[in-house]
C-alpha cells in the first residue's frame, strides 16, 4: 500500500470519533451519508479541506467559514428561489 492510501484509511478509520457527536440524534442510513461526505471532500484534495483535516481542534471549538463567490466579492447567500 502506498503512503497516501494508508493515510487515507487512517483517516477513515478514525473518522467515526469526529463523525459520533454530531450524528447522535440520525438514523443510520443519515450517519453514513455523513460520513461518506466527509471522506469524500477529504478524497477530493481541496486546499481548504485539507488544511482544516491537518489542523485538528478542540471538539467544542466553533469553525466559522466564510463562503465566498469564486471572484471573492461577496459572500454567497442561499437562493430565495430555492425554497419554493
Amino acid at each position: 500500500m502506498t503512503r497516501p492510501q494508508a493515510l487515507m484509511e487512517a483517516v477513515v478509520t478514525n473518522l467515526n470519533w469526529f463523525v459520533q457527536p454530531i450524528g447522535e440524534n440520525l438514523t443510520k442510513p443519515q450517519k453514513k451519508f455523513l460520513r461518506d461526505g466527509l471522506i469524500g471532500l477529504l478524497r477530493a484534495g481541496r486546499p481548504v479541506v485539507c488544511r482544516m483535516a491537518r489542523k485538528p481542534s478542540d471538539r467544542r471549538e466553533r469553525v466559522l467559514i466564510s463562503a465566498r463567490c469564486p471572484d471573492n466579492r461577496r459572500p454567497l447567500r442561499p437562493s430565495s428561489r430555492a425554497s419554493g
